[in-house]
């Protein structure tokens, strides 16, 4: 299984002695019954027809959706792709088929002609090394459309999902308001999102005891309004609204969340939907709440006559701010590229990168070290004035220019921009360096789905520089993984000449995984 992201389920499917596997039409084996928590708990199973399932020249496969004893929800709508992936294992982009169907329990779906056997066999050492194939399934969750019995069909106003997150305090008195206009594309403020806390109403009283003070007789609750401020109709609005975690907590897996659709139908203007009541400021965890605030995220959508988006099928767009327009993140940005008030340089051979050392000293505890270093050498009398402001300047030795406006970039405005498997690699050496942790695990996520067989030796070789154990493991299970393929390339043979200790330790590992594949 391979990790994947919130809502995907990912399974690779490896079929030994393809070759050999059932050779009528129509008939088919499959995988073991499997759960995806990310899917609602459902089951499946994947089916696989050697010799298709109406024509002996196609392989056909099969999605299936298993009876799940009224653990999942009665429909799941999926987005579902079928794929081979090549000996050194990595996807192959011309087979990938997709598909997007509702799931009801016992339910199937697939390609009959996912792709021809000749094209197969006819490149055993691309898809049939040592004979066997690696089907790959990945599964993604979407929300179910909406269906309407129109006949004229008109276009979509404009598709726009506005993201915003909103702050909530609860820490003050009364019911604050937070107000937020909704445009899209062709009309402006076409809705107004409002949200406050406000306690709810009780009947009773409860009893009190003598002596002990009346516990609190009404909860509070968020109330989330929508109103329609333009005369549009029909208008369908569909809001997903979460909170999510903001702090880790092994007993708190799961954000609070709810996703509802309206139809504003009336002619008028300012009708307001008021958004199911989901939130009770009791029920939140302390993983949702810091400082007395927690958060909402929202997506919304905004249709005419025939709503056929997917919230989350459409590409991600940055959250909005509300406000003002200036952010912190912003602000930091601007700082480095004008290099305002930076009192500090990093030097790379004849260029220089104007720093702030307070940032960077939070960020990183190793540059912190440097700074700290830089300012005792500085303050040493040698006569001249200690108070007297002179340049820092740390001349850097152990990075290049390219990994070091990646890893600045990361520490002022947290963006992770690699380009491909190399310059990630050297961008985790970094931030391993400079102990700026978070990196170092963004760059480690994408060293796992996207490393191939060839790269793991010059992995390994990294790996035992900066005697990191994790980055070590990782290219060793893929080497295991695919130890069929991997001990026949070139790559190996250079590799075993120069370094006849690690190669011992792979072998080792590949041996360990097939005794442990075997219990």
């Amino acid at each position: 299984m391979i990790e994947c992201n919130q809502n995907e389920h990912v399974t690779d499917w490896k079929i030994e002695k393809f070759s050999c596997c059932l050779q009528t039409t129509g008939e088919k084996f499959s995988t073991g019954q499997f759960t995806s928590q990310k899917l609602g708990n459902t089951s499946w199973q994947v089916h696989l027809y050697p010799r298709g399932i109406e024509d002996a020249n196609y392989i056909s496969c099969f999605l299936e959706r298993k009876d799940d004893s009224n653990v999942g929800p009665r429909e799941i709508r999926v987005n579902f792709k079928f794929s081979l992936v090549t000996s050194d294992g990595l996807l192959c982009e011309e087979t990938v088929k997709s598909e997007e169907y509702c799931f009801t329990k016992e339910t199937t779906f697939g390609f009959k002609n996912f792709m021809k056997r000749d094209a197969i066999f006819g490149n055993k050492e691309i898809y049939l090394l040592k004979d066997m194939l690696t089907l790959r399934c990945r599964m993604r969750k979407c929300i179910p459309q909406i269906k309407q019995n129109i006949i004229n069909v008109r276009t979509i106003i404009d598709a726009q999902i506005p993201r915003f997150r909103i702050p909530i305090s609860i820490s003050g008195k009364g019911a604050k308001k937070t107000v937020f206009p909704i445009s899209t594309k062709k009309v402006k403020d076409i809705l107004t999102l409002t949200v406050y806390v406000e306690k709810d109403k009780v009947l009773e009283e409860p009893k009190q005891s003598k002596g002990k003070k009346a516990d609190c007789a009404s909860d509070s609750t968020v109330h989330i309004d929508i109103t329609k401020r333009k005369i549009v109709t029909p208008l369908y609005v569909s809001c997903h609204v979460k909170v999510p975690l903001l702090s880790d907590d092994p007993e708190d897996n799961f954000p609070l969340e709810h996703t509802a659709v309206h139809l504003f139908e009336e002619k008028s203007q300012k009708e307001i939907w008021n958004f199911p009541r989901f939130i009770k400021i009791s029920k939140l965890t302390k993983s949702m709440i810091q400082a007395s605030t927690f958060v909402l995220d929202f997506d919304i959508n905004v249709c005419d006559e025939c709503f056929q988006t997917y919230l989350e099928d459409l590409p991600q767009i940055k959250y909005a701010s509300i406000g003002d327009d200036r952010t912190l993140k912003k602000d930091l940005v601007t700082l480095y590229e004008t290099g305002l008030y930076s009192d500090a340089k990093l030097k790379i051979r004849d260029e220089c990168f104007l720093v702030h050392k307070s940032i960077l000293s939070i960020r990183s505890t190793v540059f912190k070290k440097l700074f700290e270093e830089q300012a005792n050498i500085e303050s040493i009398p040698d006569g001249k004035d200690p108070k007297k402001d002179q340049e820092c300047v740390l001349e850097l030795t152990d990075v290049d220019k390219d990994t070091l406006k990646r890893l600045l970039n990361f520490v002022y405005a947290d963006v992770f921009d690699v380009e491909d498997f190399t310059s990630c690699l050297s961008l985790y050496a970094s931030a391993l360096k400079y102990e700026i942790s978070i990196l170092k695990q963004e760059c480690f996520n994408f060293l796992q789905v996207h490393m191939s067989v060839k790269e793991t030796f010059t992995t390994l070789l990294l790996a035992e520089e900066l005697n990191d154990g994790d980055l070590k493991l990782l290219a060793l299970n893929v080497i295991a993984d695919n130890h069929e393929y991997a001990l026949l390339t070139d790559e190996w043979v250079q590799f075993t000449e120069k370094e006849p200790e690690l190669m011992s330790h792979v072998l080792q590992h590949i041996r360990s995984n097939k005794k442990k594949n075997r219990l």
